[in-house]
């Protein structure tokens, strides 16, 4: 689903772990430099790990909340803003560190490892940073989400097709069995050992659906590239955000065993899909793409369960639509830097606010739903950010949170404004 603002693909793979730090592997392109040589082995705070993703999707230049931040952010990411990938891949593994067998997830590409510094539980931060980028700054790039435990708009047949698809790629075999989705997916883990995961059990259902899921946007997405290029006869520039909190990893885990065959087999053609994934992404976005995994482990949830497992998720991609839990990353504007008198927050009518970008993209009708039901119950917790020149207000991003009002009845909402020149719209507007 896209956001209704303009968008790269960072490929980004997170796996969960809880502990006082965590360990990231970013990769970079190549034939492209989007990261610092610097940054091999070097320490970065939650807030420098959200502004660093920021910057390599961003339009604009970012400017950190603080100069510790900004200097944790030089240090990994490349200063030349001319040099950014086109695509990010966010996905999370629950259950999962580095000590597991299949774990080895660095590509045949440069990477660095960095270490990620949280002061609580790093899953839960790893998780709500990725989702603020993708909420607060829908304005630089489309944000799929692929955290599903159905592929939207398909029913069991329609996705047992995309699982049979994605086996048959990654070199493993499905077999049907009675109704859709419940036959056996076999995988071989060596020359002389083949796993067979039974889609009846609920663990293996949802990583069916899940590597389903993966496999197939994956695929929309450059088959969507190539139909638009073929259509403008231009190159596509849109920059997409794909992220994904897998959680069927940390479920079998739970039901079999760490050492359990069903964990490793399905754990390794989940890592054989994002390398799978990695190789299509690069190929059709020319090597714009810059690949982040972080080894993190068991989530740290407060039910146990497949139940428990989801709302966890859920709590947090809703927690990151609501909250700010941290320092604002603040595009830079022409401008120059905000003073307080540049920038105020008051309501202001729906009507009187442009949007001069509001047909160029769908929202998500299942985050303006729980956007407009948390609205109702606790108010708008982040206003929206507006542009205001010679007293006229423009909005570029918010757009769900705009969708949520107006479904809502609204007649205003609440809105940070940013006294803005018309060299700073002209920005915006390009």
């Amino acid at each position: 689903m896209r956001s209704c603002c303009s968008a790269a693909v960072l490929v980004s793979l997170s796996l969960l772990h809880a502990a006082s730090g965590a360990t990231i592997l970013l990769s970079d392109s190549p034939t492209k430099a989007y990261l610092q040589s610097a940054a091999e082995g070097a320490q970065i705070s939650v807030e420098a790990f959200r502004a660093s993703i920021h910057s390599l999707l961003a339009t604009q230049p970012v400017v950190p909340s603080n100069a510790e931040v900004s200097s944790e952010v030089a240090r990994l990411i490349s200063q030349d803003v001319f040099q950014r990938p086109q695509v990010v891949l966010s996905v999370n593994f629950a259950g999962v560190d580095s000590g597991d067998e299949f774990a080895a997830l660095g590509g045949k590409v440069p990477a660095h490892t960095i270490n990620l510094v949280a002061e609580r539980n790093p899953a839960s931060q790893l998780l709500t940073a990725v989702s603020q980028v993708a909420t607060r700054f829908e304005a630089d790039f489309t944000h799929q989400p692929l955290d599903y435990t159905s592929l939207p708009g398909c029913s069991d047949a329609c996705t047992e097709d995309a699982l049979l698809a994605a086996t048959a790629a990654l070199g493993a075999n499905y077999t049907a069995s009675g109704a859709p989705m419940s036959g056996t997916v076999s995988v071989r883990r060596s020359a002389d050992k083949l796993v067979v995961l039974d889609l009846t059990k609920m663990p293996e259902r949802l990583w069916a659906v899940e590597l389903a899921t993966l496999h197939r946007t994956v695929q929309d997405v450059v088959e969507e590239k190539q139909r638009r290029e073929a259509q403008t006869q231009e190159p596509d520039t849109e920059r997409r955000l794909l992220e994904a909190t897998l959680m069927s990893t940390q479920a079998l885990k739970e039901e079999y065993g760490a050492q359990s065959e069903q964990f490793q087999a399905a754990g390794q053609l989940l890592v054989t899909a994002v390398h799978h994934a990695e190789a299509a992404l690069r190929q059709a976005f020319n090597e714009r793409l810059v690949t982040q995994t972080a080894l993190l482990g068991d989530v740290p949830v407060s039910a146990g369960g497949l139940k428990g497992l989801l709302t966890w998720r859920e709590l947090h991609r809703r927690r990151s639509l609501l909250q700010d839990l941290g320092e604002r990353v603040v595009c830079q504007q022409a401008a120059g830097p905000l003073t307080k008198a540049d920038r105020q927050v008051r309501e202001i009518a729906l009507k009187d606010i442009y949007r001069p970008l509001r047909r160029t993209r769908a929202n998500d009708p299942d985050k303006v739903k729980a956007l407009a039901e948390s609205i109702a119950e606790i108010g708008l917790q982040e206003p929206i950010d507006v542009l205001e020149v010679d007293g006229k207000i423009y909005g570029f991003s918010g757009c769900h949170r705009f969708e949520a009002h107006q479904q809502l009845g609204a007649d205003t909402i609440k809105c940070r404004v940013r006294k803005a020149s018309q060299q700073t719209l002209k920005m915006h507007l390009m």
